[in-house]
């Protein structure tokens, strides 16, 4: 199986847009001959754009919804007991060990006059 004929781009956010507003027409682009995603997408953007521009107005919510919001974000907040975790405090001395003998080897290896080649080793 040929991977190049496997792997596909889908269209980017500007493709769609240029799509949307007529700038592009939807034959210009072959993916979308092939690709029920992209096409799906595109639907689901037109129809957005489309009641964007009628002019609905959209009500505003009850004043009540931003306390309770508010009130709700606090009690999340407060209930997180995690503390934050310092990034050393993931390391374990396994893996400082592990570090420290590779950073030795290093050092042992650049005084012995650096590396050594595939043909040295080989003779």
């Amino acid at each position: 199986m040929n991977p190049a004929k496997t792997l596909m781009w889908h269209l980017s956010p500007q493709v769609m847009l240029d799509l949307v507003e007529g700038a592009r027409p939807d034959g210009a682009v072959p993916h979308l001959r092939t690709c029920e995603r992209c096409r799906w997408q595109l639907e689901e953007l037109r129809e957005t754009v489309a009641a964007a521009r009628t002019g609905q107005e959209i009500p505003e919510p009850s004043p009540l919804f931003w306390d309770h919001l508010s009130a709700r974000v606090r009690e999340a907040v407060a209930a997180d007991t995690h503390p934050p975790r310092a990034w050393v405090s993931g390391i374990s001395w396994r893996r400082s060990a592990l570090v420290g003998g590779v950073i030795g080897l290093v050092i042992v290896v650049g005084a012995r006059g650096g590396v050594c080649h595939l043909a040295d080793a080989v003779r």
